[in-house]
């Protein structure tokens, strides 16, 4: 559940296509890109990880300084360091698993699909990067929304990044 920016991310992001879609497809190949037209998943809901194994060297290697001393203010209240720079850090931190969540997970579980001719369509919201970002990195962006109105800024999310990274079409899973 952490960040896991390395091999070990990639492979369980593998192993989960591999049991799902890539289950169907190995079992008839034909229907690829035919009948079966691509993978779907769900919002993000499985937490918020801030952290992983290799988070620190990430980090480090994206933002240019090491993210170790400033962590002990960073959950200490709206404002720390001088000048501004706790919020640089904090901004620095969530730009860091941004680029994570879309590199590994996202643009990598599109890739997959691509490869095989199919479309991978998800919400990428609710988790500890950027939404409009992270459902650019898909084929299809989705939101969703409710008969109580709930989640209405999912769909300005997903079209946001339709519009924004050149998706013809916006998905929404709805009265579910």
């Amino acid at each position: 559940r952490g960040l896991e920016c390395d091999k070990l991310s990639r492979e369980a992001n593998q192993a989960m296509f591999d049991g799902m879609v890539g289950q169907f497809i190995k079992d008839s190949p034909q229907l690829a890109g035919k009948s079966i037209l691509g993978m779907e998943a769900d919002s993000w809901e499985v937490g918020h990880p801030e952290w992983s194994a290799n988070f620190r060297q990430e980090f480090q290697a994206r933002r240019g300084y090491d993210p170790v001393p400033w962590l002990v203010g960073y959950k200490s209240g709206p404002k720390f360091g001088a000048e501004g720079l706790g919020d640089r850090f904090k901004y620095d931190l969530q730009l860091t698993q941004t680029d994570l969540f879309a590199d590994n997970f996202f643009s990598y579980l599109t890739d997959i699909c691509a490869k095989r001719g199919l479309e991978f369509m998800t919400e990428g919201y609710y988790g500890p990067f950027d939404p409009i970002r992270c459902d650019g990195r898909t084929t299809r962006p989705m939101g969703e929304f409710w008969a109580s109105g709930d989640c209405m800024e999912t769909i300005r999310w997903a079209a946001s990044a339709a519009t924004t990274y050149g998706r013809k079409m916006v998905g929404a899973e709805s009265f579910t």
